[in-house]
């Protein structure tokens, strides 16, 4: 990285608000992409914190030798399909995976996934535990008040919910929806009605309760293991998304060996490699136009466990920046706490605060366990008829949704596993929240587990997107990990436990290591963003992708746009992240589609 030093002002060509991994992809692009005007300009990356990456999280335990990866936030892709009119296939990530020589491996959702019958993974709801792939429906319906058509798997519940709004729509679309591809859901969600309503004029928790009773929506929460994708989002977006993540055939899951965290590590490096700069604890505050097509953006410095470190225990801090281009790369809630400006003001510019508060923030949380012992493998401990080696087993406890790893296969098994033993999502967060220490007492937490890491001799503190800091001893946690409470594990071994029908006392559920990711803390707000009901989200992911923030005056052109996560057309994946992202640099800043991108792939609506 390129050493700085201190100065009160600072200026660029082009200044990119927010180190995830939508805003270095758009550092590296504008550096690196063919037709960029920005080649050999001043571009600068600005992140408030003191890690780079965002929402990709990774830390390898037993670094990348050991083959276990705890994803803290984001932890996957769709493989990319052979055609490009089939469902699904994360084409952009893949194929930039590809692009950067970026080593993958299976992620595995299902313990055999062409083998339902050996999958031992558990769906426990209500006091029932059944087969997580194949569920006992007799089982469920003792404990589930459901009406006859109601009585399905919770994937053909689904279907059955899609397929009768699409089938009022009839008159006005053609094709089995069950082919629709992103691109052809995108033709069709502007014609889809029901009750003579569009349907992104519906609220999906409205829509459902017209088709179901509360018991088979109920149910339908409780199986798929998320509240937030039957809570009342916008019901157009809702129905693409569920219609293709849920879709009957879907490519493997991949992640990357290094960890899903080390694609935006990868971005930043060949980034600064191009000349790009990097400043790290540097808050965006607000920004304001300067009456000559460039912007001048406030700065303070953020505070953490790195301040002291730095060349002569001095960290750069630019009090001023001075851009022509602005990307704010930002999360929705980060957005709404800038301070109003004569270029950003949400209250007194009535349609930039209606794109802005189009969509909003959904709480999700990540609690881990590392183990010595895998204990879910053993024939009698683990699932369903069996030991469980991969997969996910879903229930209505506070936990629920339980991921099992074991190292890869071509890694030295030293016979430790990792349980992400609770990812959940909405209400859910608020039970663990209610176990969350001070801020005090989460500041010396993660002191205590970052010393037990550094005095374990097999732990490493490998995390992804923290630049290194000499003589760290013990090592600095990223601002998102925390050490998990007694009490949180101990909450946590009795839910796992149940879910398993074991001894809550047994000594092989105790870790040797518990901890957390909360993304609903600042300055995230949320793990992920969802489209708001009466939002017509195409229009306004059209109007974000093609025009600048801000207006001009008086012939002046000011060039500010948004990116990222928040505002595109699959939100929760880092594939529309970087496809919305895509279109806003090839719409705005002369950037050719990159040769190892196909040319015929639907980056999402606003592309010109």
């Amino acid at each position: 990285m390129n050493d700085q030093t201190y100065h009160s002002k600072y200026e660029c060509d082009c200044a990119i608000i927010g180190g995830g991994v939508s805003g270095l992809y758009a550092c590296w692009r504008l550096l690196t992409g063919d037709g960029s005007s920005n080649q050999g300009k001043k571009v600068a990356l600005f992140e408030m914190s003191n890690r780079l990456g965002g929402r990709l999280l990774s830390w390898l335990p037993f670094d990348r030798d050991g083959g276990l990866r705890a994803e803290l936030g984001g932890m996957r892709f769709y493989e990319a399909k052979a055609t490009e009119d089939q469902l699904m296939g994360h084409q952009l990530v893949h194929h930039l995976v590809h692009h950067l020589r970026l080593q993958t491996e299976k992620f595995y959702t299902y313990d055999e996934p062409d083998q339902p019958d050996q999958d031992h993974t558990i769906l426990y709801l209500r006091g029932a535990r059944t087969r997580y792939r194949k569920p006992d429906l007799t089982v469920l319906q003792q404990h589930y008040n459901l009406q006859r058509e109601e009585q399905r798997f919770p994937n053909d519940l689904l279907e059955y919910v899609i397929g009768k709004v699409v089938c009022e729509s009839r008159r006005h679309i053609s094709g089995d929806w069950r082919l629709w591809d992103r691109r052809r859901w995108d033709l069709m969600k502007p014609k889809l009605k029901y009750e003579d309503q569009y349907l992104w004029q519906w609220g999906f928790w409205n829509l459902l309760s017209t088709m179901l009773t509360n018991e088979g929506y109920q149910y339908l929460m409780d199986s798929l293991g998320y509240h937030s994708l039957v809570r009342n989002w916008n019901a157009a977006e809702a129905l693409s998304f569920l219609a293709q993540e849920f879709a009957p055939e879907q490519p493997d899951h991949l992640t990357l060996t290094d960890g899903y965290g080390h694609l935006p590590t990868t971005l930043r490096d060949k980034f600064v490699q191009a000349n790009g700069t990097v400043f790290l604890q540097h808050q965006l505050i607000k920004f304001e136009k300067d009456g000559n097509g460039h912007f001048l953006l406030d700065f303070q410095f953020r505070e953490d466990e790195t301040s002291s470190h730095g060349a002569g225990g001095r960290i750069p801090f630019y009090g001023t920046v001075r851009t022509k281009d602005l990307i704010l790369a930002l999360p929705h809630w980060s957005l709404t706490h800038l301070e109003p400006s004569n270029a950003f003001d949400l209250l007194a510019q009535d349609e930039l605060g209606q794109h802005i508060n189009a969509v909003t923030g959904v709480p999700a949380f990540k609690l881990f366990l590392l183990y010595e012992k895998r204990w879910w493998e053993d024939k009698n401990g683990g699932g369903i008829g069996g030991g469980i080696h991969h997969g996910h087993s879903v229930c209505d406890l506070p936990i629920r949704q339980t991921y099992y790893f074991k190292p890869d296969d071509d890694a030295q098994d030293n016979g430790w596993g990792l349980l992400m033993v609770s990812y959940d999502d909405d209400e859910t967060v608020d039970y663990w929240k209610g176990m969350e220490e001070s801020q005090e007492k989460r500041k010396h937490g993660r002191q205590e587990l970052a010393r037990a890491i550094e005095a374990h001799p097999l732990l490493s503190p490998s995390f992804s997107g923290r630049l290194s800091v000499k003589d760290e001893s013990p090592p600095v946690l990223p601002p998102n990990l925390n050490k998990a409470p007694n009490h949180m594990i101990q909450r946590a071994v009795e839910q796992v436990a149940l879910l398993h029908g074991k001894d809550p006392d047994d000594p092989d559920l105790r870790p040797e290591i518990g901890f957390y990711a909360d993304w609903s803390l600042d300055p995230f707000g949320g793990g992920w963003n969802f489209w708001r009901p009466q939002v017509d989200a195409q229009k306004v992911m059209e109007r974000l992708a093609t025009q600048s923030l801000c207006s001009d005056e008086d012939g002046q052109e000011y060039r500010a746009y948004i990116v990222g996560e928040a505002y595109c057309g699959l939100q929760g994946w880092v594939e529309g992240t970087l496809t919305a992202t895509e279109v806003v640099l090839e719409n705005n800043f002369g950037l050719k589609r990159p040769d190892w991108l196909p040319k015929e792939y639907y980056l999402g609506p606003g592309l010109r």
